[in-house]
């Protein structure tokens, strides 16, 4: 075979060539080497979750705090709605209850007993006695008749704002209440609260009281035991509402307030003219003081309507007391 010698320009290309060759062989294999080679994750890659977890933490905080801010806002306006009936209803000024004068009331609703001696309270003045409960929604409308009528005669204080288990109605809990005048003495027992639980005990002379009037003759139509119930000085005495209870349904003590305020609205109407009535029976008892209220040529109408008809009475310890029939409860149930 010949020996074929190549010249130095053909040695010099082929040599350039496998070099070409073997440079792009090693770079090929490194390309592939790092297509088979995975990016590893870092801790970056979560934080996108951890934005969305604290997000919605904030976004619950936020409406637990709404619902906190609404719920003591309403609590706020309850109470000052509290505060602006309760201030109403005892500040009720004299010519307001001039021009309602009896109001909706259209039958007399106090008994007068007679032949029954005068029943003194604890400081030795003429006694007012309230039977209720806080339950009771027929309690509920008397209250403010006991309240606008006893406050022409001193002060109250420690009244209480509930709403009656029954009826839903706002009113006020006289339970632990205290009552000063100069010219009589306010006892006021609520027998049961609003979950139907003892509160108030009745003393032996009230129940007997309650035992001898809450039934015929005096109250004819009325259930015994009825509620609410008062004795003015076991002279007079009464059951039931004075008026329409479902007056204060769906309606807030700011409503109430408003109201009260209008001698031409229908609360109005019933309850000045209910207290008028109790206030008239409270001024014959105490021999017509303070003058300033009971010299009114209203009430003085008024002492002599309640007094022209009488239900003999029966000394019991002292006193007496009953219910009415239809606008009343009864507080004993199963």
């Amino acid at each position: 075979m010949a020996n074929t010698k190549q010249s130095p320009a053909a040695r010099r290309e082929q040599e350039r060539r496998q070099r070409q060759r073997t440079t792009q062989g090693r770079s090929g294999q490194g390309r592939s080497g790092q297509g088979r080679s995975a990016p590893k994750k870092g801790p970056s890659s979560n934080k996108g979750w951890w934005w969305f977890v604290g997000i919605m933490i904030v976004v619950v905080i936020g409406v637990i705090g709404l619902f906190v801010v609404l719920g003591n806002q309403q609590t706020q306006q309850a109470q000052q709605g509290y505060g602006f009936a309760y201030k109403t209803v005892t500040t009720i000024p004299a010519d307001s209850f001039s021009r309602v004068n009896t109001g909706s009331i259209t039958t007399n609703p106090i008994v007068h007993l007679t032949g029954t001696p005068v029943l003194k309270g604890p400081d030795g003045k003429p006694e007012v006695l309230f039977v209720g409960a806080e339950y009771c929604p027929y309690c509920a409308a008397q209250r403010y008749v006991i309240l606008s009528a006893l406050s022409r005669f001193g002060t109250f204080s420690n009244v209480t704002e509930i709403t009656s288990s029954e009826s839903s109605l706002p009113t006020f809990s006289l339970h632990n209440s205290t009552f000063k005048s100069n010219y009589i003495d306010f006892v006021a027992k609520e027998t049961v609260d609003n979950s139907n639980q003892p509160l108030d005990t009745l003393s032996s002379q009230e129940t007997a009281i309650v035992q001898k009037y809450d039934n015929a003759p005096y109250f004819p139509n009325s259930n015994p035991g009825s509620i609410p119930f008062m004795s003015i000085a076991n002279q007079y005495i009464s059951s039931g509402a004075f008026y329409d209870n479902t007056l204060l349904s769906g309606k807030s003590y700011t409503d109430i307030a408003n109201q009260l305020s209008d001698t031409n609205s229908a609360l109005a109407q019933g309850v000045l003219g209910g207290a008028n009535y109790l206030t008239a029976s409270i001024c014959s008892a105490t021999n017509n003081q303070p003058s300033t209220v009971c010299n009114t040529s209203s009430i003085q109408t008024l002492e002599q309507t309640i007094q022209k008809t009488g239900v003999q009475g029966q000394a019991t310890n002292g006193s007496a007391l009953a219910m009415l029939s239809t606008n009343a409860d009864v507080p004993h149930r199963s």
